[in-house]
């Protein structure tokens, strides 16, 4: 997972996320499922954090 979270951010903690689906298949090419899988499995954090307005990066 770190390394798919490497290259979705650039190496960069502090930026969002700038790869199109595109590189991320090319890079990992089951990458979206794993994308899909660590959503939904976060999602109760997920949404927490945004409703908690605990996060700068959700709008």
């Amino acid at each position: 997972g770190s390394k798919l979270a490497e290259f979705l951010l650039d190496g960069s903690p502090d930026g969002g996320i700038n790869k199109t689906v595109e590189e991320l298949q090319n890079f990992q090419p089951d990458g979206v499922e794993v994308c899909e899988s660590l959503a939904f499995h976060y999602s109760k954090q997920l949404f927490e954090i945004f409703q908690n307005k605990e996060d700068d990066f959700f709008p």
